[in-house]
């Protein structure tokens, strides 16, 4: 009798075989199809929302985040979840594909109390999604990672910039 071969470890093989090559940065695809995008404040957070957008204009990257009235902006509101922010696109195909538009949430439930500091670096990180950078890069300082300290990582750092430039092939 023939012995079949399970497809669940050949799949967990090419898996692991994918990941040992990957970069120090991970991408997403629901970012924005460009570096270049006007973004609205729609939060009463001005200066945040302002060092925010300079915190990436001023890169080493093509980023050029324009603030104006759009259908791409930034919101705070009270809700009952854990995450301190949240990056939210609308995709260009119904389930896949570049962001033709995007609203980040900010979560005051969670960010009550919290510094400026720690309200740009989770504004920041938001962007960082929004310019296609996916959350936890491997072991590197990022604004991208889950466990930095929001009190002094409020910029990004050069993996992020690093990552924005070989995504846009900057």
């Amino acid at each position: 009798m023939k012995k079949l071969i399970r497809p669940i470890p050949v799949v967990i093989i090419i898996v692991l075989m994918f990941s040992s090559i990957t970069y120090g940065y991970v991408h997403i695809s629901t970012g924005m199809p460009t570096t270049s995008f006007i973004v609205e404040n729609r939060s009463s957070y001005s200066s945040i929302f302002n060092n925010s957008i300079a915190a990436w204009n001023n890169t080493d990257t093509s980023v050029e985040l324009t603030k104006a009235k759009s259908d791409n902006y930034v919101i705070t509101g009270q809700y009952d979840d854990t995450w301190y922010g949240v990056y939210k696109p609308s995709l260009k195909y119904i389930f896949w594909g570049p962001a033709t538009k995007f609203v980040i949430q900010l979560n005051r439930s969670q960010l009550v109390g919290k510094s400026d500091n720690f309200w740009q670096s989770v504004l920041v990180h938001e962007f960082g999604h929004a310019l296609s950078l996916g959350d936890n890069p491997p072991e590197s300082p990022s604004i991208m990672r889950y466990d930095r300290d929001r009190e002094s990582m409020i910029t990004p750092q050069q993996d992020d910039i690093d990552g924005v430039n070989a995504y846009y092939n900057n």
